[in-house]
C-alpha cells in the first residue's frame, strides 16, 4: 500500500478501509502514509526516527497475530564501509593562504572517496589533533575523488600518516511487539523491493495486551 519511507500526521495515520490496496484479511488495514497511488510525497528522516502503528487488543482465545506490510528499500541506501584504514590523511582548515586551494577537509593520496559519499557522515580516527577526530558530515566530493569537503569548523591542518576514514551506514529494521516485549525482528537490506510477514503465536498470552509494529531506520557503525 504505502512505504515506509513516506508518513503523514492526521487522517492519513491508523486503521482504514484501502483504496488502493487489498487486506490480508478482512477490509481494514492499518496506513503508514497516504492510501494513494504513486506518485508519493518525499520526506527526509533522520537516523533513529521510527515509524509505528499499535492497538490495544484482547487476546483471550487467540492463537496467532500476524503482522504484513510491503516496504521499498532504495539501492542508494547508504552502506558501511571502510574508506582508509591507518593510511596517510591530509587536513586543511580552508586557509587559501596556508593551504593554496581553500579546502576545509581532507585529502588522500588516492581517490578512494565515491561521490555518492557527498552528503553522508564520515568518522575519523587517528589523528594528532582531537578536533580532526570525530563524525562529520561530507559536504561534497571533488572531482578526482581525493579530496572531501568536511563540516567541521575547528579543523586543524596536520599531516597525518595513520588516519582511518569510515563511512556510516542506514538500514531499516521492522520489530513485533506484544506490550514491551519483543516478540520478532527483521533486518532489511537495501536494493529491492518485498512483501514481508510476522505470525506471532500469542496462545499463552491471554487478557488486555497492546499490540504495536515498528519499522526504525537505525545506524550502522561496523
Amino acid at each position: 500500500m504505502v512505504s515506509p519511507y513516506w508518513h503523514a500526521p492526521a487522517v492519513y495515520q491508523g486503521r482504514i478501509q484501502p483504496q488502493h490496496a487489498t487486506p490480508d484479511h478482512g477490509d481494514y488495514a492499518f496506513c503508514l502514509g497516504y492510501d494513494d497511488l504513486d506518485p508519493l510525497p518525499t520526506f527526509m528522516l533522520n537516523i533513529g526516527e521510527t515509524i509505528e502503528v499499535q492497538q490495544d487488543a484482547d487476546l483471550s482465545g487467540m492463537e496467532i497475530v500476524t503482522f504484513m506490510w510491503k516496504m521499498r528499500t532504495p539501492d542508494n541506501m547508504p552502506q558501511f564501509r571502510t574508506i582508509l584504514s591507518a593510511g596517510h590523511c591530509v587536513f586543511k582548515t580552508g586557509n587559501l593562504y596556508e593551504t593554496g586551494d581553500g579546502l576545509n577537509g581532507v585529502q588522500l593520496d588516492t581517490a578512494l572517496f565515491l561521490v555518492s559519499d557527498g552528503d553522508q557522515q564520515l568518522v575519523f580516527s587517528g589523528s594528532g589533533a582531537p578536533a580532526n577526530n570525530g563524525t562529520f558530515r561530507c559536504a561534497s566530493i571533488s572531482s578526482d575523488r581525493k579530496k572531501a569537503h568536511i563540516e567541521n569548523g575547528s579543523i586543524v591542518d596536520t599531516d597525518e600518516a595513520a588516519i582511518t576514514v569510515k563511512i556510516n551506514g542506514a538500514r531499516w529494521v521492522a520489530r513485533a511487539y506484544i506490550d514491551t516485549n519483543l516478540r520478532a525482528e527483521l533486518i532489511e537490506p537495501a536494493g529491492h523491493e518485498v512483501q514481508r510477514h510476522f505470525t506471532l503465536n500469542v496462545s499463552q498470552t491471554g487478557g488486555a495486551g497492546i499490540i504495536r509494529f515498528v519499522l526504525a531506520l537505525e545506524e550502522v557503525t561496523a
